[in-house]
C-alpha cells in the first residue's frame, strides 16, 4: 500500500510538473504568487507550487480567468484576500457575482456609463454595424458576459430604449440568462434613487442611437 501510495505521488507530481509548462499553468503559478503576496507572505519556487495542496484550485481559477475573460485578476485575488475567501471557492457564481457587486459599487456610475459607451462602440466596429443597432447583432449569452465582466453596467443599459426593446423581445430562456447576472427590479431602484445620474446617462445614451 504505501508503494502503491507513493506511485500515486510520483504521477500527481509528474503531471503537475507537465501543468506547469502549459499557459493555463503559468497562469496558475501567476495567480498563486499574486495571492501570496496580497497576503503578505513569500512565494516558493515553482516545486513549491506543485506540491501545494492549492495547485488544483489555481489551476481551475486560471481556467475560469480564461473562460469568464476576467478583466483584472489582482482586483479579485485582492478581493479575494480582504474578505478571507479561500482558493477553493473563487470560481464560484456567488462569489464572482459578489466581487461584480462589489466592484460596481466602487466605480462612480458616470465613470460606468463612459466606459460601457467605449466598450460598446468597440462591439459595434467588430460587428460592423453602428452603435445602435448592437443589440440586434448580440445574443442574450453575450450581454450577460458583458455585465458579468463589468464591460456593460446596467447604468447603460436599463436607460437604453433599445436594450429595452431587446430584452422586451427576448423568450423566457433567454431573459432567464439576464436575470443570472442582471437584478432588474433592484437597478430599477438604484435608477430610480439617483435621477441626476439618469439624466446624464440619458444624453450619452440618446448621443449614441440607443
Amino acid at each position: 500500500m504505501r508503494e502503491a501510495a507513493f506511485l500515486d505521488h510520483v504521477c500527481q507530481q509528474m503531471q503537475r510538473s507537465h501543468q506547469m509548462k502549459t499557459s493555463e499553468g503559468m497562469a496558475a503559478w501567476l495567480a498563486y504568487s499574486t495571492w501570496l503576496k496580497c497576503m503578505g507572505k513569500k512565494v516558493p519556487p515553482q516545486s513549491g507550487f506543485i506540491s501545494s495542496r492549492f495547485f488544483q484550485s489555481f489551476v481551475k481559477f486560471a481556467a475560469f480567468c480564461q473562460a469568464t475573460k476576467l478583466p483584472n485578476v489582482e482586483s479579485y485575488i485582492r478581493h479575494m484576500v480582504k474578505y478571507d475567501i479561500p482558493p477553493v471557492i473563487w470560481t464560484s457564481d456567488p462569489i464572482y457575482n459578489e466581487w461584480i457587486r462589489v466592484n460596481s459599487t466602487e466605480r462612480s456610475p458616470s465613470k460606468m456609463v463612459q466606459s460601457s459607451a467605449l466598450y460598446l462602440c468597440k462591439v459595434a466596429e467588430a460587428q460592423e454595424c453602428d452603435v445602435a443597432d448592437v443589440f440586434d447583432h448580440t445574443t442574450s449569452g453575450e450581454v450577460g458576459q458583458w455585465i458579468r465582466n463589468g464591460d456593460v453596467s446596467p447604468w447603460l443599459l436599463l436607460t437604453s430604449t433599445k436594450f429595452k426593446q431587446w430584452y422586451a423581445g427576448l423568450d423566457e430562456d433567454d431573459r432567464d440568462n439576464i436575470a443570472k447576472v442582471l437584478d432588474i427590479e433592484e437597478w430599477a431602484d438604484k435608477i430610480r434613487s439617483n435621477p441626476n445620474t439618469v439624466t446624464k446617462t440619458k444624453a450619452i445614451v440618446a448621443e449614441m442611437g440607443l
